[in-house]
């Protein structure tokens, strides 16, 4: 395997591994005890426990979308008097991907199911939701932030991240401490920390909804950049399209599983490869998207390696280098952002120094259905 396919996986892992000069022999690795000064909320801080034994192999679980129940007017979650007073308010990032929204506390919706269902509309439509002043989601606790998202299916735990303590559904994204940024963000043998990816998407059923929570950021920098898969998609000619229908890429979860054991960290399940297809189909709003991320993407099935490279980079060039869209998302203290894993790739922005700053969040999501591509000439 090349050296570049490999370094695909680590930087991935990047994103949740954190190198914080603990021991490998140590069996229950944590952050320091400064750093847990430091949290806001060191109840979610991350641990990667490796007394726990190896977990079986996943297997297929049922999975409804909830946003098929929603009603698409959303007058649960956006009431109509409430957007009228400016109350709550809607504001796009980009006229077609990404939203702020203002005015809605989520611990509101956490037993207002049609509220819930509504919320899963919107951010199967917008792709992106952006919430602000959310500390009292935070306050919930991880119990109760568990069952929250099991409402949208059954959650996924990652197989390599930091977690918390029996709560293996919780994956942390931790920077912090006073080791080398250059060596943390890789730029030791890259140019860009910039690591473009749709979550987990080796996995046989890829993840739907996701959210990450902030509980500590910089006080600039270490932004968040989405691009619009189906946007993507749209762009491309009818006879580019048509090239792609019926193709499969393999998704593998190898190196990245390799590089949390090179890094003293653990693997809790084994390494798996998954077949999806290259353009997938939304189940709710039946639209296409681009469904390949250079992560974890490693070659189309029944193609020669050249002509696999030839293709897949061009959609990753496609994908990564359109600015018109993609959009950028300015994380703020106690901010929380939905996002469809299934249309949406991101990356995160590690531009910051993190001597004397800490970038700390937590992320939640579910396993959704197994990718299909539908019909090359359905409606879009």
């Amino acid at each position: 395997m090349s050296s570049a396919v490999v370094s695909k996986g680590i930087s991935a892992v990047q994103e949740g591994l954190s190198h914080i000069g603990l021991s490998e022999k140590q069996q229950v690795l944590t952050v320091t005890s400064e750093d847990k000064k430091e949290s806001s909320y060191p109840e979610y801080l991350p641990i990667w426990d490796k007394t726990i034994p190896q977990q079986p192999a996943y297997t297929k679980v049922p999975y409804d979308d909830r946003a098929l129940y929603a009603d698409t007017s959303l007058p649960t979650l956006l009431p109509t008097l409430k957007l009228a007073s400016k109350e709550i308010s809607l504001k796009e990032i980009s006229p077609k991907f990404g939203t702020v929204v203002t005015g809605v506390q989520l611990t509101d919706l956490v037993d207002n199911p049609k509220a819930k269902d509504e919320l899963a509309s919107l951010i199967a439509q917008r792709g992106v939701l952006v919430f602000h002043n959310q500390e009292n989601f935070f306050k919930l606790g991880p119990d109760k932030l568990k069952e929250f998202i099991s409402y949208y299916g059954v959650p996924h735990e990652h197989p390599t991240s930091g977690n918390l303590k029996g709560h293996p559904e919780f994956h942390n994204i931790y920077k912090s401490g006073t080791f080398n940024p250059e060596r943390l963000y890789g730029l030791t043998s890259r140019t860009t920390s910039t690591a473009w990816h749709s979550d987990v998407t080796y996995e046989e059923q890829p993840p739907s909804y996701s959210l990450i929570a902030m509980v500590n950021t910089p006080p600039s920098g270490g932004d968040t950049i989405f691009a619009d898969t189906r946007e993507a998609y749209n762009r491309l000619s009818d006879g580019f399209k048509e090239r792609l229908h019926g193709l499969k890429a393999s998704h593998s979860a190898h190196e990245q599983a390799a590089f949390a054991l090179k890094a003293g960290g653990v693997v809790r399940r084994a390494p798996v490869i998954n077949y999806h297809p290259i353009v997938r189909q939304h189940p709710v709003t039946k639209r296409k998207s681009i469904y390949v991320n250079h992560q974890f993407t490693r070659e189309i099935e029944g193609y020669k390696r050249e002509e696999s490279s030839a293709l897949l980079d061009f959609l990753y060039l496609h994908v990564g280098t359109s600015v018109d869209y993609q959009i950028r998302v300015n994380w703020k203290q106690f901010s929380v952002v939905f996002w469809d894993n299934r249309i949406a790739i991101h990356s995160a922005i590690l531009d910051f120094d993190p001597k004397g700053h800490t970038r700390h969040a937590f992320r939640l999501m579910v396993r959704g259905e197994v990718p299909v591509e539908g019909d090359l000439d359905e409606a879009e």
